[in-house]
């Protein structure tokens, strides 16, 4: 069995949604002045890798924490990059029917509300993207995010290493920091198969 870690680390000054608050880390105590070590770690709930919940977006959705742990259990299906950033119907027919999940490698790729459908009908409950967001960057509406969110599918953002299990079937296990009353969370992310 191989396993991929698709997280992207926290790290400083990391690119963030804009507007959104910049990820610190610093030193607080060390070993050297104190005798042991402490890291101030400061960050917004959609840096790094990261899933959002439904109170991301929708008034009185789903919180992180109130998800069961195995709604961050699935068989994924890796999707490679197009040629065109958004993905389509024509994309996502071939999925294989055991997948329950899907994710989509490439930077700014991004889903089409009716691919979202597609899979959301075919029982597909968790989605996964390199990009920082399953909508266009430009997007003021939101439409896919709403369209997930709103059947409380799990969605994964801003994830790594995805090109190279482009057309592979995936064991993935993503696990969000369980932060109380927080609308989403950084998460570590791992690929199995």
């Amino acid at each position: 069995m191989k396993v991929v870690d698709l997280t992207k680390a926290l790290v400083a000054d990391m690119r963030v949604w804009p507007g959104d608050p910049a990820v610190t880390v610093k030193a607080h105590k060390s070993i050297k002045e104190q005798g042991y070590c402490v890291t101030a770690v400061s960050f917004g709930s959609h840096c790094a890798t990261h899933i959002d919940g439904p109170a991301h977006l929708i008034e009185g959705g789903k919180r992180i924490e109130e998800y069961p742990p195995e709604r961050f259990f699935a068989r994924c299906y890796v999707v490679a990059k197009g040629g065109q950033p958004v993905v389509e119907v024509a994309n996502v027919e071939s999925i294989p029917q055991e997948c329950n999940g899907v994710l989509f490698a490439g930077d700014d790729t991004y889903l089409s509300c009716a691919a979202a459908k597609t899979l959301l009908e075919r029982g597909v409950r968790l989605f996964g993207f390199s990009s920082l967001s399953c909508d266009p960057m430009d997007s003021t509406t939101f439409d896919v995010h709403h369209l997930l969110l709103g059947q409380e599918a799990t969605l994964i953002e801003n994830l790594a290493s995805l090109d190279a299990l482009a057309g592979k079937i995936v064991e993935v296990v993503a696990l969000p920091i369980l932060v109380a009353g927080a609308d989403s969370a950084p998460a570590r992310v791992i690929a199995q198969f």
